[in-house]
């Protein structure tokens, strides 16, 4: 099966703007925690003054990566810089 999610949206009233993001197409196998591995990434990357579009980035990234493994199975980080390549980030007003 592949991914067919439909795009995430980022703001936040101190920034000048919002960003919408569309994850990688990946191969989903199964999609237990990968909304939990989302929202992993989005708050790891705002702890560390990200901006939006990269936390958006690396979030989506997180969820498509985890979306990749059997169950309950951890991705491998090192497939992150490969998949945050791949998403698509627009700036919005």
């Amino acid at each position: 099966m592949r991914s067919s999610a439909r795009p995430a949206c980022c703001t936040r009233k101190a920034w000048s703007g919002s960003v919408i993001g569309h994850a990688p197409e990946v191969a989903v196998v199964s999609t237990v925690g990968a909304g939990d591995s989302m929202v992993g990434g989005l708050v790891a990357a705002l702890s560390r003054h990200a901006t939006p579009a990269d936390a958006l980035r690396l979030a989506l990234a997180c969820g498509s990566g985890t979306s990749q493994q059997p169950g309950t199975e951890l991705f491998d980080p090192a497939a992150l810089p490969g998949l945050q390549a791949q998403v698509n980030i627009q700036l919005i007003a």
